[in-house]
């Protein structure tokens, strides 16, 4: 019996050893450097690499009713890593209901990467104080350099969704 139970334990801590640590966030750049109030909602985003609709799907976050957020999911590439992770890049979302743009700043972005699926999960989170109306909204997820235009992006990511 006492064998078993050593054997069982030896197991255990060997199962739980070989497990992969999961990979971290993508974090580009200083979130305390960038403030909404940086970002130029009412001009249109110019990406140098944008993906096609059919490649991103976009699902609205509700609480009550009401929409809080977005969960964004596309492919991940070796390109797209690079971008989001270097420090001289910086990210944002413009939420676009026809009626209203809303920016939202990094601070209300996270990035996450999906292993098992290969793919990025961005979640961006309506700022505090604004609210969306509306049936239909464009969300849309950028990578710019920090010292550039944030019109003038490296990376866009788009897709129209109903709220």
């Amino acid at each position: 019996m006492k064998r078993w139970c050593l054997c069982l334990a030896c197991a255990l801590l060997l199962a739980g050893c070989t497990q992969r640590a999961p990979e971290p966030a993508v974090i580009a750049g200083d979130p305390e450097l960038t403030e909404a109030s940086r970002l130029d909602v009412a001009a249109d985003v110019h990406a140098e690499t944008t993906l096609p609709q059919e490649e991103i799907t976009v699902t609205a976050l509700r609480r009550d009713a009401d929409v809080y957020g977005f969960e964004m999911r596309f492919r991940r590439s070796r390109t797209l890593e690079s971008i989001l992770s270097d420090p001289e890049n910086l990210y944002f979302g413009v939420l676009d209901t026809g009626k209203q743009r809303i920016a939202v700043p990094m601070e209300e972005i996270r990035v996450l990467p999906d292993v098992p699926t290969g793919s990025f999960v961005v979640t961006l989170l309506v700022p505090q104080g604004e609210k969306l109306s509306g049936s239909k909204c464009r969300v849309g997820f950028y990578a710019s350099a920090r010292d550039g235009d944030p019109s003038n992006a490296h990376f866009a990511a788009e897709k129209d969704v109903q709220i």
